[in-house]
Parts: C-alpha cells; sequence; structure tokens
C-alpha cells in the first residue's frame, strides 16, 4: 500500500486517490485492478480491456462491453492495432490476429484458457 506519492522513473506522479500525471501534464485516473511499475508502465486490469479477433471481426472490450473496434488503435508498448486484425509491432514486424487471439492494451498476447 502507497503511503505518500510517488514519481516514477519516466516522470509519472502517482497519487494517494490512483491520479497519475504524465510528464506533459495530462493526467488519468487509475481503476481497480490497474496497476503501474516503477518505470511507469500502465497496465490496465486485463480483465477490463483488450482487443480480440471473433468470427473474423476485431473486438474491443472496454469497462466490462464489448463493442466492434472500429479504428486503428496504440497500445501502450508502441503496437498499432488495426480492425483487420493486423498488428504492426514498433519495430515494424507485423502479424495478423487469428480467430480467438486476444491482445492485452499492454501488447501483449493473452492465453487462450479453454472451457471445461
Amino acid at each position: 500500500m502507497m503511503v505518500k506519492e510517488m514519481t516514477m522513473s519516466n516522470g509519472y506522479v502517482v497519487y494517494l486517490n490512483g491520479k497519475v500525471k504524465m510528464k506533459n501534464g495530462k493526467t488519468m485516473m487509475m481503476k481497480n485492478g490497474d496497476m503501474i511499475d516503477m518505470n511507469g508502465m500502465v497496465m490496465m486490469n486485463k480483465m477490463k480491456e483488450y482487443v480480440k479477433m471473433k468470427d473474423g471481426k476485431m473486438m474491443m472490450m472496454k469497462d466490462g462491453k464489448m463493442m466492434r473496434m472500429e479504428k486503428e488503435m496504440m497500445v501502450s508498448n508502441g503496437s498499432m492495432v488495426s480492425p483487420n486484425g493486423m498488428v504492426k509491432m514498433k519495430d515494424g514486424k507485423t502479424m495478423m490476429m487469428k480467430n480467438g487471439d486476444k491482445m492485452d492494451m499492454n501488447g501483449m498476447m493473452m492465453k487462450k484458457t479453454k472451457m471445461k
């Protein structure tokens, strides 16, 4: 548990109430389950926010609601995810997401879980 505000190595300031102030002055409010590492990398709750290829369509889980991904978006590791499932990594490499693939908002592929 934090007992005072902390400044991360990237200049982000994390306040006791969950508010995060970035170097550029913008702020965001952390939600239950969100984490931030000492380098300032924000890790959203994986259960709340991710993108997923489902039946040939890119879907996005945000705030507990599944919706169709309408436009290209950047995840926190710099990868760009397109509505057609194409992922372009920061280093320029590309990959196509397949049905059932999930990626969290940090750009990490999530393990597939099988229902029993």
